[in-house]
Protein backbone atom coordinates (compact mmCIF):
# COMPACT_ATOMS: atom_id res chain seq x y z
CA UNK A 1 0.00 0.00 0.00
CA UNK A 2 1.55 3.29 -1.08
CA UNK A 3 1.21 6.82 0.13
CA UNK A 4 -2.42 7.91 -0.09
CA UNK A 5 -3.44 11.47 -0.85
CA UNK A 6 -6.59 12.73 0.77
CA UNK A 7 -8.38 15.31 2.82
CA UNK A 8 -8.43 14.92 6.59
CA UNK A 9 -10.81 16.75 8.90
CA UNK A 10 -10.58 16.57 12.69
CA UNK A 11 -13.02 18.41 14.95
CA UNK A 12 -12.45 18.37 18.71
CA UNK A 13 -14.31 20.03 21.54
CA UNK A 14 -14.23 19.88 25.32
CA UNK A 15 -17.99 20.00 25.80
CA UNK A 16 -20.18 17.65 27.78
CA UNK A 17 -19.71 14.78 25.31
CA UNK A 18 -22.15 11.95 24.65
CA UNK A 19 -22.31 8.18 24.52
CA UNK A 20 -21.59 7.06 20.92
CA UNK A 21 -23.54 3.79 21.32
CA UNK A 22 -26.66 5.81 22.15
CA UNK A 23 -26.36 7.71 18.87
CA UNK A 24 -25.95 4.48 16.88
CA UNK A 25 -29.02 2.96 18.52
CA UNK A 26 -31.12 6.13 18.33
CA UNK A 27 -33.93 6.70 15.88
CA UNK A 28 -33.70 10.47 15.58
CA UNK A 29 -31.28 12.63 13.65
CA UNK A 30 -29.17 11.84 10.60
CA UNK A 31 -26.05 13.88 11.35
CA UNK A 32 -23.28 11.46 12.33
CA UNK A 33 -24.85 8.43 10.67
CA UNK A 34 -25.33 10.38 7.43
CA UNK A 35 -21.74 11.65 7.51
CA UNK A 36 -20.40 8.13 8.03
CA UNK A 37 -22.43 6.74 5.11
CA UNK A 38 -21.42 9.53 2.72
CA UNK A 39 -17.74 9.11 3.56
CA UNK A 40 -17.99 5.32 3.17
CA UNK A 41 -19.40 5.78 -0.35
CA UNK A 42 -16.23 7.65 -1.41
CA UNK A 43 -14.00 5.03 0.29
CA UNK A 44 -13.04 7.26 3.20
CA UNK A 45 -12.91 6.71 6.94
CA UNK A 46 -14.98 8.22 9.73
CA UNK A 47 -14.46 7.93 13.48
CA UNK A 48 -16.12 9.40 16.56
CA UNK A 49 -14.53 9.34 19.99
CA UNK A 50 -16.67 10.75 22.78
CA UNK A 51 -17.28 10.29 26.46
CA UNK A 52 -19.57 11.95 28.94
CA UNK A 53 -17.99 15.02 30.51
CA UNK A 54 -14.83 14.83 28.38
CA UNK A 55 -15.80 16.16 24.96
CA UNK A 56 -15.82 14.73 21.48
CA UNK A 57 -13.43 14.22 18.56
CA UNK A 58 -14.76 13.54 15.08
CA UNK A 59 -12.25 12.46 12.41
CA UNK A 60 -12.89 12.04 8.71
CA UNK A 61 -10.54 11.18 5.86
CA UNK A 62 -11.54 11.26 2.19
CA UNK A 63 -9.21 10.04 -0.58
CA UNK A 64 -8.62 12.52 -3.40
CA UNK A 65 -8.34 9.67 -5.88
CA UNK A 66 -10.67 6.83 -4.78
CA UNK A 67 -10.13 3.40 -6.31
CA UNK A 68 -12.59 2.51 -9.04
Amino acid sequence: MGLETGLQLVITDNGKGFIPQAVRAGTHGLGLIGMKERIRVVQGTFDVKASMGKGTTISAWIPLFPET
